[in-house]
């Protein structure tokens, strides 16, 4: 069961308040555990190139590149008897040769965390942090045909806390809130979403499970 509403705004970003509780349940997560675990650091470094004879999927317009895209990578994540934290942030350079307008350095973080508070409940909290650039057209939910590179930043923190009611049972009670806002361009209305999420969970075997 989820319930909800949307909001449309123009102006700044005010969704930074939510990392206030994101910042205390990262403290309560590593609080105890701290001396006795350590965090690990992986790394990972990708390349690709890439031709389109159509970039922006636009018949009126299309545009014939290549392109690079490179991605840096990391992970940043700490697992204790009681408690997970995970970092993961990706960064993107995409550079299109003769198409400099398209070129972007786009951002993607993600937080998860998860803290019991006894043998049958928990505390989580899923949160990511995204600025990311939309070229084709695919990606536009108005369904129209894009002649420019689009900017966007996107806020969302989902906390939540679970508790098994048996075995096999468990319920979740969680909040959402997404904040979107596009960078300059009209063509796009910046919104927010929030609301509740009430979720139960049955598994049925060890392969299978029933959520509703």
């Amino acid at each position: 069961m989820r319930l909800g509403g949307r909001s449309a705004s123009r102006g700044t970003i005010n969704g930074r308040a939510i990392l206030w509780p994101v910042a205390g349940l990262i403290l309560c997560a590593a609080g105890d555990a701290a001396s006795a675990q350590e965090w690990k650091l992986s790394t990972n470094l990708s390349q690709r190139m890439l031709y389109s004879d159509n970039l922006l999927l636009n018949r009126r317009n299309e545009v014939d590149t290549f392109g690079s895209i490179t991605t840096p990578e990391l992970l940043l994540e700490r697992t204790s008897p009681t408690s997970h934290i995970a970092l993961n942030g990706r960064f993107e350079f995409e550079e299109y040769f003769d198409h400099s307008s398209f070129d972007s350095q786009d951002q993607i973080i993600d937080l998860d965390i998860e803290k019991a508070l006894s043998e049958r409940s928990r505390l989580g909290l899923d949160a990511n942090f995204t600025r990311d650039t939309t070229l084709e057209s695919e990606d536009d939910i108005t369904n129209r045909f894009l002649d420019d590179a689009i900017r966007f930043i996107s806020w969302r923190a989902t906390p939540s806390w679970t508790y098994d009611l048996t075995p096999l049972d468990q319920i979740t009670l969680a909040g959402t809130y997404r904040q979107v806002n596009y960078q300059d361009t009209d063509e796009k209305t910046d919104y927010q979403y929030f609301g509740p999420v009430i979720e139960y969970n049955r598994r049925l075997s060890e392969l299978s499970k029933f959520t509703t």
